[in-house]
């Protein structure tokens, strides 16, 4: 064993106590230290430096404190301690390492458990990973490349001995140990003797070693840690099996390997692409170029071995990682011990890797805060899960599902503004959500198994609504999210929900211009409001000076951009109409005094109202001051915001959407009655109530249909569903994900009830249309991508101080 604090440590030494004290602090599960080389005591360990931290353990340079050597001892985090699967995982690594007697394999010396904290102990090791090398100033050449094949390859033979299968084959799992072997001289980066028996130069005395065996298994005989089946890996050295989520063999890690041999050896990953999608996509369609024609330097059998190695189906794949090292032995055997090392490419560009090994890598250390708990391995897992779910379609799979778990709930969750200024509106749709979870329940569940929703709250900031989406998806295992009302945090929360291929029902009227494979769109799109509001205004009120007044906010921007589009349409008909004002209000503001002087300034006969949230309170408030009367008609409001801001301020007002409670209809009435026997009989229910409650249905039937929650089979069985709700036979386009609605135009009584205006909107759906056709989808997308642009890469303006 090298001494840990030669001239050739890898880690960072710690200069001074303070320093020291920066490091620790994060770490209280340490004892006290006891010397000034040390940072505390952990078991019967002295603890001397963090050498890195990786997504589950940390990783120390200690001491054995009854042997006096050198130890690595990883220990997994504190904030995943509680999580079983988590602390199974850590175990497993332990279990399966300590099974393996072998050189190319990191040695296992002790598992145990102190101050709650489950910790292995491993030798300390000298040299880095072989992520690290490729990174690294100096490029490999042929023959060191082939020897850390080599002994990968005698690792894994010696794994898969013992039945094991390591699922995780990547550079980042890959230590390259310095042997003892020779003596290098410190000034010229060489060695004063000659090359060994296989043609390694005494620069290159390596020896690779696997590392991490936490998503190690026994085929066929054991379950995976992730109950709903997700699948776990990195992508760019992922077989094809292990990436359609069925079960991996031996020759699952040769995939692997031949992926790293193909890196090493042409300086290009075999699989690649822009993104971990685009990388499946090469998975499952290509056939990646041989090694040879990428470096004429590789010996064709080297070169014809990794070929064989990448073959697709496992049959066809080299079948033990013994002839691996047997092909690979010949192949060193068969090089001049004298000829001259052959450089291999550089890569312009290697994958990330994460991972921090049990081991004196160097590394900068950046404690996760506990608020950051599993967001990367969570969002890995995602994020493969969307990934095995394109492959399966590409190669015909069906992707492997975890056993059923009995009477385990299937948990979805809802997203709203339960506080903020969008809370008002919001609220009443979380009660319409789990209205409807109730009947399902009530009705036996969905395949058998009982909902639980998971309610989390928006806070009406669309960052909010991020944060909140990836707990909900990554944290709470949620199979389908119901929520959101504004633009902005829909356009937060779609990221999300595309990254980690979750699956979201959005209950609320929009600006359209978007298309999602992962939503499915239950509010209404510009031509089943916005544009038949233009034309009632127009052909129903005979108004033709408008003024638009709106939330600052993607919404309402875009909104106002298709309402000028329909006007100017309108005119070249003859309709006379015009703009004479527009004005935005900070979502939230109470201010609307400017918004009025402009309505009345430009002696607007009417305005189309595209304002969010508790905003309305004021700007109606000051529109029915002195002054005559100027009719409004709002896209954004339903009976809830009418209640709640005074029934008599929006009296012979006007509302679009597709559905009031007033309608005459069996469904709507039922739903009604339901809504008050549970909430109050003053409760009221509005299109995005029933737009929510349809979702949820809509959701359970696809699921029946499915006979599956994963997101992916249900989005196939919803496309083209149809649901017999409040608002009417509500059908998803299975084009656009967007529902086929009628259009209504309702006109507020002085009790707060909205009567239908008859003869306006159409009562038979009509199909959605998201990209208004007044411009091309090029010149939309060039619209939003300036507003993006001019916000600062958000979907509203920064907030003013």
């Amino acid at each position: 064993m090298t001494d840990p604090d030669s001239t050739e440590q890898t880690w960072p030494r710690v200069p001074s106590s303070d320093v020291t004290e920066r490091i620790r602090s994060p770490y209280s599960f340490l004892g006290p230290p006891q010397a000034p080389d040390e940072i505390g005591r952990f078991a019967d360990y002295r603890v001397l430096r963090l050498l890195g931290a990786g997504g589950m353990g940390l990783v120390f340079a200690a001491e054995d404190l009854g042997l006096r050597r050198p130890i690595a001892l990883k220990v997994l985090k504190p904030e995943l301690a509680a999580d079983p699967e988590s602390r199974e995982r850590f175990l497993r690594e332990g279990r399966a390492a300590a099974g393996i007697t072998s050189d190319y394999t990191v040695t296992v010396l002790h598992v145990g458990e102190s101050a709650g904290l489950p910790f292995l102990v491993m030798p300390l090791l000298v040299g880095e990973t072989l992520q690290a090398r490729i990174e690294g100033a100096d490029a490999l050449d042929l023959r060191t490349a082939l020897v850390i094949a080599r002994d990968t390859a005698a690792g894994l033979a010696a794994a898969h001995a013992q039945g094991l299968i390591h699922r995780d084959i990547k550079p980042a799992n890959i230590w390259l140990e310095r042997t003892d072997a020779v003596e290098c001289n410190r000034e010229t980066k060489t060695c004063g003797e000659t090359s060994d028996a296989l043609g390694r130069p005494p620069k290159c005395a390596v020896r690779a070693k696997l590392l991490d065996f936490g998503l190690a298994r026994k085929p066929l005989h054991e379950t995976s840690l992730t109950s709903t089946g997700f699948i776990v890996g990195t992508p760019n050295y992922m077989s094809p099996e292990q990436a359609g989520g069925h079960e991996v063999d031996a020759r699952g890690d040769l995939f692997a390997l031949g992926c790293v041999m193909y890196l090493m050896l042409t300086g290009e990953l075999p699989f690649k692409g822009p993104s971990a999608m685009a990388v499946m996509m090469a998975l499952a369609n290509k056939h990646p170029e041989p090694v040879r024609q990428k470096n004429p330097a590789v010996p064709r059998e080297v070169s014809d071995l990794v070929t064989r190695l990448l073959a697709k189906r496992p049959g066809e794949r080299v079948q033990t990682a013994t002839e691996v090292v047997c092909d690979l032995e010949a192949a060193l055997a068969g090089m001049s011990a004298s000829g001259p090392s052959v450089p291999m490419p550089r890569p312009v560009k290697v994958e990330p890797d994460t991972a921090v090994p049990g081991s004196s890598e160097t590394r900068r250390v950046e404690p996760v805060p506990p608020d950051r708990r599993g967001r990367r391995q969570t969002v890995a897992l995602g994020t493969a899960l969307a990934l095995a779910l394109a492959l399966s379609a590409v190669l015909g799979w069906k992707l492997f599902r975890a056993p059923a778990a009995g009477p385990e709930p299937i948990v979805i969750g809802v997203l709203h503004s339960q506080s903020g200024t969008m809370a008002v509106s919001e609220n009443p749709v979380i009660d319409a959500t789990l209205l409807a979870v109730e009947e399902l329940n009530a009705a036996g569940g969905v395949n058998g198994r009982p909902v639980r929703a998971v309610v989390v709250d928006g806070k009406s900031d669309p960052d909010e609504f991020a944060r909140q989406a990836e707990r909900l998806l990554t944290e709470e295992k949620c199979v389908a999210v119901f929520g959101c009302w504004t633009s902005a945090s829909r356009k937060a929360v779609r990221a999300v929900v595309e990254r980690n291929g979750g699956l979201l029902f959005y209950p609320v009227q929009y600006e359209g211009l978007e298309e999602s494979p992962r939503i499915v769109y239950l509010g209404p799109a510009p031509n089943q409001q916005l544009i038949p509001a233009v034309d009632f205004v127009i052909d129903g009120l005979k108004k033709k000076r408008i003024a638009l007044v709106g939330s600052d906010y993607i919404f309402p921007h875009t909104a106002h951009q298709i309402i000028r589009d329909r006007i100017g349409e309108r005119n070249r008909t003859g309709a006379g109409a015009e703009v004479v004002a527009e004005v935005f209000l900070p979502l939230g503001s109470t201010d609307a005094r400017d918004a009025l002087a402009r309505v009345r300034l430009g002696n607007a006969d009417v305005v189309i109202n595209t304002i969010n949230g508790t905003s309305n309170a004021a700007f109606f408030r000051g529109l029915r001051g002195p002054g005559p009367p100027v009719p409004t008609v709002s896209v954004s409001i339903t009976e809830n915001e009418v209640r709640g801001l005074n029934p008599d301020a929006l009296v012979d007002d006007y509302l679009v959407a597709s559905y009031f409670q007033t309608i005459d209809r069996a469904e709507s009435r039922a739903f009604v009655r339901k809504i008050r026997e549970k909430y109050g009989p003053d409760r009221p229910a509005s299109d995005m109530m029933a737009a929510a409650y349809s979702g949820v249905h809509l959701w359970a039937r696809a699921a029946a249909a499915a006979n599956s929650v994963e997101p992916a089979e249900v989005l196939a069985k919803v496309r083209g569903a149809e649901f017999d709700g409040p608002r009417g036979r509500v059908k998803v386009d299975p084009e656009s994900q967007h529902a086929w609605l009628p259009v209504r135009v309702g006109k507020v009584r002085p009790n707060g009830e909205v009567a239908l205006v008859p003869g306006a909107g159409s009562e038979a759906p009509v199909r959605p249309v998201p990209f208004p056709p007044t411009r091309t989808r090029h010149a939309w997308d060039q619209f939003l991508r300036q507003l993006e642009m001019d916000w600062g890469g958000k979907w509203q303006p920064p907030a003013k101080h």
